[in-house]
């Protein structure tokens, strides 16, 4: 009698809804695991080839025609440098939207993730891609892309404060200048 429920309120003390955070941790989980990573081809005279790789699977393209294969042990492996950064934005954004981390450290982690694909394709470029034929090896920067949108579409408010009740202390520069233009007393016993 006179009983009720209390709904539960599934958003933390900080604003952002758990539901929220599993979503977006989800998709960009997804993205990164399956999302294309590069697309490389080459041009031989009268052959061809392109080569579209992610994570977990590549596309072969020739004349002779086209092999998707899952999984490549090898691929993944030799792309450990690149998979690493990929897997780091995901945990970034997961930590933008727990409201552990800024933005712009976001941003910048999304940047970072597609780095390591253009240096790779600067360095095919100046030894391999003027010799072997006409090619081509870019970055599909496709994770990058949406991490960036969520950032802009789904901002978090920041704290400005590091601690909710606590002042900012006051900087080095301006103690060191008070401490110089303090007046001398002159009611010293000496």
């Amino acid at each position: 009698m006179g009983d009720f429920k209390k709904e539960l309120d599934v958003r933390p003390p900080n604003g952002t809804s758990s539901y929220r955070v599993q979503t977006i941790a989800v998709l960009m989980t997804l993205i990164a695991l399956f999302a294309p990573i590069a697309v490389a081809g080459q041009y031989y005279g009268l052959s061809f080839y392109i080569n579209i790789t992610a994570m977990l699977w590549t596309i072969f393209m020739n004349e002779y025609g086209v092999t998707i294969q899952f999984f490549d042990l090898f691929v993944l492996l030799y792309l450990v440098p690149f998979h690493f950064f990929r897997i780091a934005f995901v945990f970034q954004i997961v930590r933008y939207y727990q409201e552990k981390t800024t933005r712009r450290r976001t941003a910048v982690a999304a940047l970072l993730s597609e780095a390591p694909f253009l240096a790779f394709y600067i360095l095919w470029l100046i030894t391999f891609g003027a010799l072997i034929g006409l090619g081509f090896n870019f970055p599909t920067p496709i994770m990058m892309i949406i991490g960036l949108l969520l950032l802009w579409r789904f901002p978090v408010s920041e704290v400005t404060v590091p601690w909710e009740g606590v002042s900012e202390p006051t900087p080095w520069w301006e103690e060191e200048l008070k401490a110089r233009t303090e007046p001398v007393s002159n009611d010293q016993p000496w």
